[in-house]
């Protein structure tokens, strides 16, 4: 999920010290708006200790130990509001918020879904979307509790019940019944259910400037990029639908646009007016030949400057961002992303803050990296304003097996060029970490004393997010019931695997620059500030599936196998603070911080707030 431009001011109360930040969240009021007359409503997405609505700086309207939920408030003769919510009471980090197994709770189905592939959070305080969760449901079976689904994206208030957003302002959070499949919205010309089986189309999620949600499709038969309105009323194609080969599009200049979709898209700019998208296509070939679908070579990172596109959706080729076939290796030969087109687990997300792309995809034996942190700087390492010579010999000192003369470099891979920042399995490599301590060497790749070290961050390829304060970077983990996962000694469940992260995403530290800063302790290598959720099912909890957060920190996570969505909490203790000038703010109250689980408070702790705007807001198979 991305950061949408425009409008929101986000200020962080963080620790200002190398060691793990303070945990934010978590209580907030979302999509503030008028019903009718002079009455206002908001939802609290979790309980809070109090709530206070101040009418023109003053006039309180006071709501103590509110529970999730709405709430309303008069503005008869008044002008301004802001809502401020407190978590007085410091919270454990990474409490669960909602249950979805929870038989007293009569909202407990609106939490359950059978397929999960795609979580966004509006994180525009400025809208009466704010808030605002959309998850895609990609077919039809009904989950074992008994839930009736349909094929679409269906609406959530922030406290997770179900919305009908269609019927206009006044009613926007109008609660249907959990059992009606119309809310399954799947807007003209989407292409759902037929033969995906598999649950692929669509896939991941973000939000665009206006709030449009931009849903990228991994099938073969219906993959790209389609959009939705906020309230899910309309919607079409952001890139051409299928006119070419299985799994690919041919556009106007009989080059390739796209084929399916794996990643999650990133966007700047509105549908119908200067939208650019980047995302990683499974089937587009580095140099755009082949045919999408008819080559063994994808999952590179593209951009489409889709501007104001038709209807018919954008109809030409895109331009290589990030050529995953030519980055740098690791300091024993062996990949640190492997660009093939065979249906593996990828995902590709972008920090505009950082400007980094987070890459994962699921490695089975730990010989290839999990995932890795990479700079796209289309070659020009000097930051000269050119492509030349001097990019060429930067670029040589780190890819030892890459082009052998400039002139080749520079016809096929130095606009493309990037740097690796950081790969999980170089970390394991100079951490003496062995992921699978059951395998030997690391294949025919691997050259030197260090083959014997395979990834601990094997099995990825789910869903990547990062917390609006940038500490913090969240990476979905592969199935626990395979052997992918059962057989890894630091995030599965064999003999000697630390209990505490045998969970479904993994949560890692990341340093000023949006680089993981993971520290490693003791015999065996101990990972002292990594901390997983555990989403209550065990070795069930299933891959490839969502992850994503909303403006105050809280993580959502989407499972196919527990069929559930689950919300958690960073912990702490928090002032959140809405505002009808549109514009939100979150406030850790001094004193009561909460850091990573297992993670040791520093003796000290020193509180400074970080003003930050965000001027780009946030963002197949089975």
């Amino acid at each position: 999920m991305l950061f949408t431009s425009f409008r929101i001011r986000v200020f962080v109360t963080a620790l200002a010290s190398a060691v793990p930040s303070i945990a934010l969240a978590v209580p907030y009021a979302s999509g503030v708006h008028v019903t009718t007359g002079s009455t206002w409503e908001f939802v609290l997405n979790e309980s809070a200790q109090s709530v206070t609505v101040l009418r023109d700086g003053a006039n309180p309207v006071n709501f103590a130990s509110a529970t999730p939920g709405r709430y309303t408030f008069d503005m008869t003769g008044f002008t301004n509001w802001e809502v401020k919510v407190q978590q007085t009471t410091p919270v454990a980090a990474w409490t669960r918020i909602k249950d979805p197994k929870d038989t007293s709770d009569p909202n407990r189905f609106y939490a359950h879904f059978e397929q999960p592939t795609g979580i966004a959070v509006n994180k525009d305080p400025a809208s009466p979307y704010f808030g605002t969760v959309y998850l895609n449901n990609s077919r039809t079976s009904p989950t074992a509790s008994g839930r009736a689904m349909g094929d679409g994206v269906y609406a959530l208030t922030a406290d997770l019940v179900g919305v009908d957003l269609t019927a206009g302002p006044s009613t926007y959070y109008a609660i249907p019944s959990y059992a009606d499949t119309s809310f399954a919205k799947a807007p003209s010309p989407w292409v759902v259910g037929g033969t995906d089986t598999t649950g692929s189309s669509g896939w991941r999620m973000t939000l665009d400037a206006s709030n449009n949600l931009i849903l990228g499709d991994w099938s073969d038969g219906n993959g790209g990029i389609k959009y939705a309105s906020p309230d899910l009323n309309t919607g079409g194609l952001v890139l051409a639908q299928q006119n070419g080969p299985t799994g690919g599009v041919i556009g106007v200049n009989g080059k390739p646009v796209h084929g399916s979709i794996t990643s999650t898209p990133y966007v700047t700019g509105t549908v119908g007016n200067n939208l650019t998208v980047w995302a990683m296509d499974e089937d587009l070939h580095q140099t755009l030949t082949p045919a999408p679908g008819l080559n063994a070579n994808g999952n590179h990172i593209w951009k489409w400057n889709v501007g104001n596109s038709d209807a018919n959706g954008y109809n030409a080729e895109p331009t290589l961002v990030v050529n995953t076939a030519t980055l740098p290796k690791t300091t024993d030969g062996r990949l640190n992303h492997v660009s093939i087109n065979n249906g593996l687990g990828a995902e590709a997300f972008y920090s505009p803050q950082f400007k980094k792309w987070y890459i994962a995809e699921n490695r089975f034996d730990g010989n290839d990296a999990g995932f890795a942190v990479v700079s796209a700087n289309a070659g020009d390492y000097n930051n000269s304003g050119t492509i030349d010579a001097a990019d060429y010999v930067v670029w040589r000192k780190t890819n030892v097996n890459g082009a052998q003369g400039y002139a080749d470099w520079r016809a096929n891979f130095g606009k493309q060029a990037t740097t690796v920042d950081w790969s999980s399995l170089q970390f394991s490599i100079d951490n003496n970490l062995d992921g699978n301590n059951g395998l030997a060497t690391g294949g025919a790749n691997c050259t030197g004393a260090t083959c014997s070290i395979q990834d601990i961050f094997r099995g990825m390829g789910g869903e990547i997010s990062i917390s609006p304060d940038g500490t913090k970077l969240y990476v979905r983990q592969f199935d626990l019931r395979s052997s992918i996962r059962s057989s890894n000694p630091y995030f599965g469940t064999a003999t000697g695997a630390d209990p505490a992260l045998q969970g479904a995403v993994i949560i890692i530290p990341l340093d000023a620059n949006g680089v993981p800063n993971i520290h490693v302790s003791g015999p065996g290598g101990t990972l002292t500030n990594v901390a997983t959720l555990n989403i209550g099912v065990g070795a069930s909890q299933s891959s490839r599936r969502p992850v994503a957060v909303d403006v105050a920190g809280n993580v959502y996570v989407g499972d196919a196998n527990s069929e559930e969505l689950t919300v958690w909490s960073p912990g702490g203790a928090t002032l959140a603070t809405t505002r009808s000038n549109g514009t939100f703010s979150l406030t850790a109250l001094p004193g009561t911080g909460v850091g990573l689980a297992g993670v040791p408070e520093p003796s000290s702790m020193l509180l400074a707030v970080l003003g930050m705007l965000l001027a780009s807001v946030v963002r197949r198979r089975s």
